[in-house]
């Protein structure tokens, strides 16, 4: 299960690392559009960093329920073991 955790915090590295690349070259991009343009290119940006951190929370919030999930099943088996 540990395994499963490792794999998915390099797979949330790699999208950080992505939308980092992606931001850089809205910020870029920025620069040679008129405003219409600009507005736009900002707000999908936004939309990228929320769901960015939408993503973020939810693996947090998953990773910590699988390791109260281990908990109980490394309870389980003792009692099991102790019968």
């Amino acid at each position: 299960m540990t395994f499963f955790i490792q794999e998915l915090r390099m797979e949330l590295g790699k999208a950080r690392l992505s939308y980092e690349e992606c931001r850089q070259l809205g910020e870029e991009l920025s620069g040679l559009c008129s405003d219409p343009g600009l507005m736009e290119i900002r707000k999908q940006l936004e939309d990228i960093h929320v769901l960015a951190d939408d993503v973020h929370d939810i693996a947090r919030d998953r990773e910590e329920d699988l390791k109260k999930a281990l908990g109980h099943t490394e309870k389980f088996q003792e009692l099991h073991e102790v019968k």
